[in-house]
Formats: structure tokens, C-alpha cells, sequence
């Protein structure tokens, strides 16, 4: 019996062994389940706080781009504005290329005219030179054609031909007035010259016109109020200098200033040639007045002819050439 008795308590014995360890496995299990559930738990929250900051991250990304978008939107209409400004500015560029170009064709159209004159000058006074070569010429004929043809050549200085054209003029004027001191006289003749130059006359013409108009006399006055070398008429005279800046001081002061007075005078002339693009016309206007002259050439009336035949006498005397070969010349430059 108590060895039945030992056997049983050995049966209760295993199974409340067994039934501890039962509960021991149950509590390691939900131990173990409460583990899991945490670090679910703690992963779920690891990847939500991730995703959070993977979506702020593609916001700022967005932002980013959209900044970088606009910026390059700005760029590429900056840019345009710069192809439109950059299009604009070359047809600037062509457009005044090719009014350079206008003008340039102008100008050599204008050197060849030049150019065609001038060798048809230079044929003419060829001509003349063969033609004076077959008898005897003066010196004064000889150094004109001479000084002509190295001018319109380019083989003669400025300074040269200065001085030609003032030396003939003092000889000229000392030998018609005797009264006049050697330095007016130089200067009356180096006004002749600059004056004659600054409108394009030949000094030996002006030079013939103030010998017709005065005989060298500084002081001279005529019965319709003309004064000077050039005989400036008064009631003109002050308008006349106050276009090139002489001021006017009375027309004796003024008018009897023989470097004002050519001037003047010269100024005077080149205004006739140019409204009548006629040099004998300007001088026949320059004596008669322009307005007797304009009326006479709108009623066809021939223009009277003796002082500018008067006038060409003493220029062509001066040059050393016949009247008519000073008019033949005059008509072929005008």
C-alpha cells in the first residue's frame, strides 16, 4: 500500500511539474508576443515618421523645382528679350551698313565725275600747251598753263601756288597805286588769295574785279554809295557782314577796312554764283544787282556785257590768255 501511495504522489508530482512549465511556456510565449507587439509598434512609428519626412522631402523637392522652373522660364524670356534686342540692333547694323554703302557708291560716283573732269581739264590745257608750243608765249602765259596743270595733277604745293597768286597781286597793286605802303598792300593781296580760296574763284579774278571796281584805291566811293576796293554798295553791306561774322561799325569804318571789304565782297560774289550757277551771270549781278539781272532774265532780255567783258580783259591780261580763251574756260567750268 505505500508503495501504491509513493507512486501516486509521484503522478501528482509530474503533473503539477508539467503544469508549471505549461504556465511558464504561456507566460514566456505572451512575454515574447509583447516583444513583437513593441517592436512593431516601434517599427510602424519608425516608418511613419520616414514617410513624413520622405513627404516633406518631396515637398521641398517640388518647391525646389518649381523655383528652378521659374527660374528658367525668367532665363529663357530674358533670353528672348536679348535674341529680340541682339535682332534689333542688327538690322540697326545692316540698315546703317547699307546706307554706308549708299553713300559710299555715292562718293565714288562723284570721284569718277571729278575725275572725269578733271582729266577732260587737264586734255584741254594739253591742248593749249600744244597749241602755244607751235609760237612764241610770254612767261606770264607759259607759268599759268604751267601752275594749272601742276594743280590739277597734284604735283604742286599749297604754299607754291600761294605764293604765285600773291605775288602776282602785288605786283599788280603797286603798280596801279603807288599811294598804298608795302605791307597793306601785302595783306590787301594775302586777303585776295585766302578769300578767293574759301569760295573756290580763282585770286586773279578777284583780283580783275577790284581793279575794275576801284583801281586798287581803298578809299574809293561811288555816286550810287558803293564803298571800298570791292565796292560794297551800303544799303547790302550790313547784312552781308553779319553773315560772316564782321560787325558792322558804319560803312565807312567798316567798308573802307580793305580786309573787310574783300570780305565782303568775295562773300557777296559767291552768293550771286551760287543762286545764278553762272560765274559771268554772278558778275554781271555783281555790278548790275541781282534783282535787275533776274528781271531781265525772266523777261528774256539779253544781259548787258561790258563790265563783265571789262572785268575778263583784265583777268585774261593778268593770266596772260585772250579774252575768248578765258571765256571758253569759264564756260567749260560752270
Amino acid at each position: 500500500m505505500s508503495t501504491a501511495k509513493i507512486k501516486g504522489e509521484k503522478v501528482d508530482m509530474s503533473n503539477s511539474f508539467r503544469e508549471n512549465i505549461n504556465k511558464n511556456l504561456g507566460l514566456l510565449f505572451i512575454f515574447f508576443m509583447c516583444i513583437i507587439i513593441i517592436l512593431f509598434v516601434n517599427l510602424q512609428i519608425k516608418v511613419n515618421n520616414l514617410s513624413m519626412q520622405a513627404e516633406k522631402y518631396i515637398e521641398n523637392i517640388n518647391l525646389k523645382n518649381e523655383e528652378i522652373i521659374n527660374e528658367v522660364e525668367n532665363l529663357s524670356r530674358q533670353a528672348e528679350k536679348y535674341i529680340e534686342n541682339i535682332n534689333l540692333k542688327n538690322e540697326e547694323i545692316i540698315n546703317e551698313v547699307e546706307n554706308l554703302s549708299r553713300q559710299a557708291e555715292k562718293y565714288i560716283e562723284n570721284i569718277n565725275l571729278n575725275n572725269e573732269k578733271t582729266i577732260s581739264r587737264i586734255e584741254d590745257l594739253s591742248n593749249e600747251v600744244k597749241k602755244y608750243s607751235q609760237v612764241k608765249i610770254s612767261r606770264d602765259q607759259f607759268t599759268e598753263i604751267y601752275m594749272q596743270l601742276q594743280e590739277l595733277t597734284g604735283m604742286i604745293s599749297n604754299e607754291v601756288k600761294r605764293e604765285y597768286y600773291i605775288t602776282k597781286a602785288v605786283k599788280e597793286i603797286s603798280k596801279n597805286n603807288s599811294t598804298l605802303d608795302s605791307k597793306s598792300i601785302y595783306e590787301i593781296s594775302k586777303t585776295i588769295y585766302e578769300e578767293s580760296m574759301r569760295y573756290n574763284f580763282n585770286p586773279l579774278l578777284i583780283t580783275a574785279i577790284i581793279k575794275t571796281e576801284s583801281n586798287y584805291d581803298p578809299k574809293a566811293i561811288s555816286d550810287s554809295y558803293a564803298y571800298g576796293l570791292c565796292q560794297v554798295r551800303r544799303f547790302i553791306a550790313p547784312e552781308l557782314a553779319g553773315n560772316i561774322g564782321i560787325e558792322w561799325d558804319g560803312a565807312e569804318k567798316t567798308l573802307f577796312d580793305p580786309i573787310k571789304n574783300i570780305k565782303i565782297g568775295v562773300y557777296y560774289l559767291s552768293m550771286l554764283n551760287r543762286n545764278f550757277n553762272d560765274l559771268k551771270t554772278a558778275v554781271i549781278a555783281y555790278n548790275q544787282g541781282p534783282y535787275n539781272v533776274q528781271e531781265r532774265l525772266t523777261n528774256n532780255q539779253e544781259l548787258p556785257d561790258n563790265y563783265v567783258n571789262k572785268v575778263l580783259n583784265y583777268y585774261a591780261d593778268l593770266r596772260g590768255f585772250s579774252l575768248e580763251e578765258v571765256q571758253n574756260e569759264i564756260k567749260a567750268t560752270d
